[in-house]
């Protein structure tokens, strides 16, 4: 599997404590573990099908868009922010 950071994940990202920033970088580039809950999400306000992952039982979440076999990481948050920004 293939990803990326993409800037306005990596701002997101250094914002989070040093611990979590760890923990959400090894989800990232494992998001197909049953842990992290990978699916495709649909909301009006995502213009392109996106994908979310949970991170520490929930704490976070994360979205990438997918092309082919490369996951496109572009935000990270919490729970409660993801609620807002779908």
């Amino acid at each position: 599997m293939l990803m990326t950071l993409e800037k306005p994940f990596k701002v997101k990202l250094r914002a989070l404590p040093p611990d979590d920033q760890k923990t959400v970088l090894d989800a990232v580039t494992d998001p197909h573990n049953p842990r992290h809950r990978l699916k495709k999400v649909k909301s009006r306000r995502l213009r392109k099908e996106s994908w979310s992952i949970r991170i520490l039982n929930h704490k976070y979440r994360a979205f990438a868009q997918k092309a082919g076999c490369l996951y496109r990481w572009y935000w990270v948050g919490t729970h409660e922010q993801a609620n807002g920004f779908l």
